[in-house]
């Protein structure tokens, strides 16, 4: 039996953003494979340390004869937005990354930060956070998820993560998950209503 509760290998998705505003925004990682869409909640720096991690490993590479993606190959900036239903499975304590080169994938793997027994977190979906009583032993264990992606899907990851945490990017709107103007914005979670600019909300 696998150690990861979710093994997505080769995923059609996969993108680290942030929704709301500068100074209160939430970082997510997100992947999906099929009908199984993962979304974790993780802190700016371990996404800064990812794709520091992630150009590291595509330059080496680049030194060792595999040359980098082409632009061309990468997601586009759309295909990077985060996804609905934005329903965390949990918050990442720390990741690992690796290049597997059977398969030529950049490999992600997760770890779960636990909380005490009287500890809840409000940002993760109460359902996903339940476990089956009658696995008393995975009770004391973190969760991990394992997620394997094409280099260029990674090198765009990267990318766009870094422009998010250095130039703050747009700020997404916590309801529709799109991209808010400053001149205003109509959420489609809303019917067109709340047409406030980014920096009102």
């Amino acid at each position: 039996m696998s150690d990861f509760v979710y093994d997505l290998r080769r995923v059609s998705h996969i993108t680290a953003a942030a929704v709301g505003q500068p100074g209160q925004r939430t970082f997510y990682l997100q992947a999906q494979k099929g009908n199984d869409l993962v979304s974790l909640i993780t802190e700016k720096e371990l996404v800064r340390a990812l794709c520091l991690r992630i150009d590291d490993i595509l330059e080496e590479l680049d030194k060792r004869g595999v040359a980098r993606p082409d632009a061309s190959e990468e997601p586009t900036p759309a295909e990077l937005l985060l996804r609905p239903p934005l329903n965390p499975f949990f918050r990442i304590a720390q990741m690992a990354l690796a290049y597997d080169p059977t398969s030529d994938l950049l490999v992600i793997e997760a770890d779960e930060l636990q909380l005490g027994d009287d500890d809840e977190d409000e940002d993760i979906d109460p359902i996903l956070q339940q476990r089956s009583d009658d696995d008393e032993e995975a009770k004391n264990e973190p969760r991990r998820v394992r997620i394997s992606a094409t280099r260029a899907k990674m090198q765009a990851l990267s990318r766009n993560a870094m422009d998010i945490i250095t130039t703050g990017g747009r700020p997404i709107c916590p309801q529709c998950l799109q991209p808010m103007e400053d001149e205003g914005h109509m959420c489609v979670k809303k019917n067109g209503h709340g047409n406030k600019k980014a920096s009102e909300m």
